[in-house]
């Protein structure tokens, strides 16, 4: 199948990259090894290990990145004028309100709908849900640090609420767990002996940092999906975070131990920190689950997806 995808941006060296951006190149390089057709069309350069076609669209005008309005109303506008005829299917990862000419099979607001996330899902009435994946050959059990350690993945501010994570770990962990450190992949952090602080490291030192831990501590107040919990499972590390959707879904059975309210959050971590059976039974569960969000699993449910869009965009143009 001819496959063509669309996102604004894709993986960029330097840039701590969206979380959208990761899933379609991740996707695109799923569905590549799955012998189909891919080509990404982005407003970005592609990664150097992209292992399909790419096509960088409006290379003369960087104002559709850095200008909020121009990428929400002139971007949507200007994908008119793409060509997608060479296509089978097209999969559009956002600003597509405006696309007219969808002269082939869409996936996302047009012949078929998805959505990542039942939460989504039961919002916008979608019936299909489309996971994000995991790499197995990336993300996977390892040896774990000599002293009991933390990682936390996001931003100081906003939603994913790192602030609150630091605090909760020097004010509250610490007293019960001295011996215990903090590493912060964020954007910012203020120093602290127990804490480290890293910024933007390569997907394989990400993956380092992910398989030592003894916990991976996520006070994210909403998920749609939530990769990093996957993450994290994916390299036999137990997980606390806070309730919200994507944590339900991704965490699964385990969401009832992994996922509780700020006022135990802290207390949380502590407890896993020593108590080692519950942090391998949290492991060995994890592991188990992620097994079935591998981008491999990914990608067939979408070529499965798509198919059924070539399907309905069939039987619509013939009667």
């Amino acid at each position: 199948m001819k496959v063509a995808l669309f996102h604004t941006t894709l993986p960029e060296p330097g840039r701590k990259p969206g979380g959208v951006a990761v899933a379609v190149h991740r996707l695109a390089a799923a569905l590549s090894a799955r012998r189909h057709e891919v080509t990404v069309f982005s407003l970005t350069a592609a990664p150097e290990d992209a292992p399909y076609r790419h096509v960088r669209l409006f290379a003369g005008r960087p104002w559709l990145q850095t200008w909020r309005l121009a990428r929400l109303l002139a971007l949507p506008a200007l994908l008119n004028s793409v060509n997608w005829r060479a296509f089978d299917v097209l999969h559009l990862h956002g600003d597509d309100w405006f696309l007219l000419r969808r002269g082939l099979p869409t996936v996302r607001l047009a012949t078929l709908p998805l959505a990542i996330g039942p939460r989504t899902a039961t919002i916008y009435g979608i019936a299909d849900l489309a996971n994000n994946g995991v790499d197995p050959s990336l993300f996977f059990p390892g040896e774990k640090t000599p002293y009991p350690s933390v990682l936390y993945v996001g931003t100081w501010e906003g939603r994913k609420r790192g602030q609150f994570l630091f605090e909760a770990f020097v004010e509250q962990v610490l007293p019960r767990v001295p011996q215990a450190r903090l590493t912060m992949v964020a954007d910012a952090c203020p120093e602290h002996p127990a804490v480290s602080f890293v910024r933007f490291p390569s997907d394989g030192d990400l993956a380092a940092l992910y398989r030592q831990s003894w916990a991976f501590a996520y006070p994210s107040a909403y998920e749609g999906f939530g990769i990093p919990y996957l993450e994290a499972m994916a390299s036999g590390t137990a997980v606390v975070c806070t309730p919200n959707d994507g944590a339900r879904y991704v965490l699964g059975p385990l969401a009832p131990r992994a996922a509780v309210p700020d006022d135990a959050f802290a207390d949380r971590i502590a407890d896993l920190l020593l108590d080692e059976n519950e942090r391998r039974a949290m492991e060995e569960e994890g592991s188990a689950r992620a097994r079935g969000f591998t981008w491999d699993a990914v990608a067939e449910q979408h070529q499965d997806a798509y198919a059924r869009a070539v399907a309905l965009h069939t039987r619509r143009l013939f009667h």
